[in-house]
Order: C-alpha cells, then sequence, then structure tokens
C-alpha cells in the first residue's frame, strides 16, 4: 500500500522538473549544450592478437541519432545480435519513445538504419525504449515503456516478418496487477524455446521486470 502522509511515484514525478538545463561547461554540440543530450552510439569489433598476445579492440562506427534533437537519449538501451542492432531512444517526442533498427550484411562492418520502432498506443511520458532484449535468431524484440499507462509500464514485442522483411507489434505485455509506479518491463530477456523456427515464426519466452514490485506482490512505488 502506498503511505497517505507522501505523494506516490506517479504524482511526486509530475511535480519534478523534466529535462533540466545542462551545467555550466557541458559539452555543446554546434553551440547548443542540451543538445549533447540526444546520444551515440559507438560499435567496436575485437581486433586479432598483437605480437604482445593481446586482443585489443577498434572502433569500427559511430552511431548518431537519426531524430537529431535535444534530450532524445539515443543509446540509453541497446540490443545487439550478429547482424541486428536494436538502439532505444526514449527521449523522442516529448519522451514518447522510440527504438531504431539497425543491420549489416552478413560478414560486413556496415551498420545502416533499417527501421525506427514506435508503440502501437504512443503517448508522451511512456519511455518507450527504455529497455530491449533480442532473440538470438535475430527476429524477436522486445521493447520496455516503464512509464506508460501512469508508470506501471509495459512491454511490446515485435518480429521480422518473413515475407516482408519488416518489424511489426505483435503483443503488448501488462501486469494485470499492476500499480502506478511498477515500472513493468524496467528490464527484459528473450529466450528463444526449442523448436523454434525463427524469423518464419518461432517460439519464445519472454521475461519483463517490474523495478518497484516485490516478488509477494507488495508495491513500494511510494517508498
Amino acid at each position: 500500500m502506498i503511505p497517505t502522509d507522501k505523494p506516490s511515484m506517479a504524482s511526486r514525478s509530475l511535480c519534478m522538473p523534466r529535462r533540466p538545463p545542462p551545467p555550466a561547461g557541458w559539452p555543446s554540440i554546434n553551440g547548443d549544450a542540451a543538445a549533447a543530450f540526444s546520444g551515440t552510439t559507438l560499435l567496436y569489433e575485437r581486433a586479432p592478437p598483437a605480437p604482445s598476445g593481446l586482443a585489443g579492440w577498434i572502433l569500427r562506427q559511430t552511431l548518431l541519432s537519426p531524430q537529431p534533437a535535444p534530450y532524445t537519449i539515443f543509446g540509453w538501451h541497446v540490443a545487439l545480435r550478429s547482424n541486428t542492432l536494436a538502439v532505444g531512444a526514449y527521449g523522442v517526442d516529448q519522451e514518447a519513445g522510440a527504438v531504431h533498427v539497425y543491420s549489416r550484411a552478413p560478414g560486413g562492418s556496415v551498420w545502416s538504419l533499417n527501421t525506427t520502432l514506435y508503440a502501437s498506443d504512443r503517448a508522451p511520458d511512456a519511455y518507450f525504449g527504455w529497455s530491449l532484449a533480442l532473440s538470438a535468431d535475430e527476429s524477436s524484440l522486445l521493447v520496455g515503456a516503464a512509464r506508460a499507462n501512469e508508470l506501471r509500464g509495459q512491454a511490446y514485442a515485435f518480429e521480422l516478418q518473413p515475407r516482408t522483411f519488416q518489424w511489426e507489434e505483435v503483443g503488448v505485455f501488462a501486469d494485470p496487477a499492476g500499480f502506478p509506479g511498477d515500472r513493468y518491463g524496467t528490464s527484459l530477456a528473450v529466450n528463444t524455446l526449442a523448436g523454434g523456427t525463427g524469423v518464419s515464426g518461432g517460439a519464445y519466452r519472454f521475461l519483463i521486470g517490474s523495478k518497484h514490485k516485490a516478488a509477494n506482490g507488495v508495491h513500494h512505488a511510494g517508498l
């Protein structure tokens, strides 16, 4: 139960100042310090061992937000498999959020933007893209929106369609016993089950965590 002598997390969040100005001396982009919050994602590959026998890492590519704007938070969470990369940007569009999906040719080294995903019930302050999980066969993507639905949180499942090779939303998950402030979808994992057929329609197990809900169901959002 949320204590009545202090506001719930939902009400406190609404009272908190959102998007504060950057501190003095913060790095700027084209003279705009706030733009530094747009985010960047750097991709590294392991180099062959040096004569010393130690292997190093080489920066192969730097990805900038395809929607460059202050506070888009591109790169807050990433999910990477062999040839598929998903990058969350929960600050896009008044923090409704977006996920940018990149791909590369097998054995290639250049990553290109494939598509940008949004929640079907897109709404400000949902934080879609807060967390990500990508299946091992690269055909199922789970996206968390930890602040959706009055901070109860939701998760969205996308699948790569075999005929069009486009990502489509195929499910929305919410805790049926959830409370405002639970932040369901804070952490995610996807497991491909035995017998799955990958991009043609595999079988998966989704694990979805709630930040402020204990295993016994006690609600801690007001703490």
